[in-house]
């Protein structure tokens, strides 16, 4: 019984200490929230007061100053920005910079301002033709002109005065304009270029010859019967007229169509002779045609000419010093003809008699000694029905002496200068250059 009453107090009082403990816990959390509370209004009053020291800083004359500085700073760089936004959709500002870089020389820098869409030129094209307007355009003084509506886009033209012949001319831009507002405000410009192409362009020819246009063969789907058209059309045409011929039937007339302008080089030329030429273009309608005397032999046929004519030469002389006949060395280069090997040698003969006077006491026993050619010179050109002249002109010194005189130990000579011309008639036979005629003229100048 004594045991069991001493655990009943030990209970007991394990329960006086948790209920004291837990009394504690109370007693703090009760602390704890009190100061909480005084926390809060603590920090409220903090806020208050940054608030009212924030209310004083907008409330100082200064920092109201710089505000409205900053608001100025705004509206000013919107205003640029408005500026240059009214800079770029300027037609004329555009245009400046394009000409500047023409006149600068900046060509490739040009084609950026082009309009892509209109894929009517290539930049190298462009290129080219901007060079050579610059190298015939020297400009002085310069104004733009306000921007005019044609059509579908905006002319500006540049007046400027030649700085070299001092007279008023003139540059004509034409530009594409792209969106905007209120006028041009926002709009967008690029540079047209297809007034740079011509639209025709017209080679008239004698119809038995052909022709080229920068290189390429034009072909017979390009002849046009466009006669009447160039009969009345401005500008300028050369024709070549065949001989006793009139007749526009003789002719034939290429067209040439959507060509760059600019320089362009023709071609004209038959199996025997050629022309060639450089016409500036710029304007449709062109025309381009031939004289005469622009006619010149093919440079092929010139070559072998000369050097053909210079071995004949030279064979025939041989044949002279010796005496003799035409030989097959000198008889290669003439055509097949047995009338013409006879006139070859009559003409022989007669360049003997000139070196071997006729008459002359035992003529038999002298023999050429010296034969010295001097001031050669030759020409060449184109007669027609496929056949050439070329003239031979020269002078030669000749001393013909004999030994000695059958009765006396005296040398006798022959001395002079003969001046002459020999003509060779070519035509081609077979693709080959061959001689179909001859003649010569011979001026003796005797010394005795």
């Amino acid at each position: 019984m004594e045991e069991k009453k001493e655990e009943l107090q030990e209970n007991n009082q394990e329960n006086i200490q948790y209920n004291n403990q837990e009394n504690d816990q109370e007693i703090s959390l009760e602390e704890a929230f009190e100061n909480d509370e005084a926390i809060l209004e603590e920090a409220t009053e903090e806020k208050n007061a940054d608030s009212s020291k924030k209310k004083s800083i907008f409330d100082n004359n200064f920092v109201r100053l710089l505000v409205a500085m900053f608001i100025l700073a705004c509206c000013a760089g919107l205003g640029a920005g408005i500026a240059v936004v009214e800079d770029k959709s300027d037609p004329i500002a555009y245009v400046a910079q394009y000409f500047g870089k023409f006149l600068v020389k900046d060509f490739e820098g040009m084609y950026k301002y082009v309009d892509n869409s209109e894929d009517v030129i290539k930049k190298e094209e462009f290129v080219k033709l901007m060079k050579e307007l610059k190298s015939e355009t020297n400009v002085g003084s310069y104004e733009f002109k306000k921007a005019e509506k044609v059509d579908d886009r905006y002319r500006i033209r540049v007046n400027y005065i030649d700085s070299v012949t001092e007279e008023d001319c003139r540059f004509d831009i034409y530009l594409y304009k792209h969106g905007g507002i209120f006028s041009n405000l926002f709009s967008k410009w690029s540079v047209s270029v297809r007034d740079y192409v011509a639209k025709d362009f017209y080679v008239k020819i004698p119809a038995t010859m052909k022709a080229k246009f920068d290189g390429e063969e034009l072909s017979d789907n390009q002849i046009c019967e466009a006669d009447s058209y160039i009969k009345t059309s401005t500008g300028e045409i050369m024709i070549i007229n065949p001989e006793n011929s009139d007749s526009m039937s003789e002719f034939k007339t290429y067209k040439v169509e959507n060509i760059i302008m600019g320089n362009h080089y023709v071609y004209v030329y038959s199996d025997y002779m050629e022309m060639d030429r450089t016409v500036s273009i710029f304007e449709s309608g062109k025309k381009a045609g031939f004289v005469a005397e622009q006619a010149k032999i093919k440079k092929d046929y010139l070559q072998t000419m000369e050097k053909n004519s210079g071995e004949i030469v030279k064979e025939f002389y041989e044949a002279v010093r010796n005496r003799k006949t035409a030989t097959k060395k000198l008889l290669i280069y003439f055509e097949n003809n047995k009338k013409l090997k006879k006139k070859i040698n009559k003409l022989l003969l007669a360049s003997q008699d000139a070196v071997f006077w006729p008459d002359t006491r035992n003529i038999d026993d002298y023999k050429l000694m010296e034969l010295n050619f001097s001031d050669m010179k030759h020409e060449a050109e184109y007669i027609g029905d496929g056949k050439y002249k070329f003239n031979y002109s020269y002078s030669y010194y000749y001393l013909s002496s004999t030994d000695t005189s059958v009765s006396t130990s005296y040398i006798f000579e022959l001395e002079g200068d003969v001046n002459s011309t020999m003509t060779l008639t070519y035509k081609v036979v077979d693709g080959k250059l061959v001689v179909s005629d001859i003649a010569m003229k011979n001026k003796n100048k005797k010394k005795k």
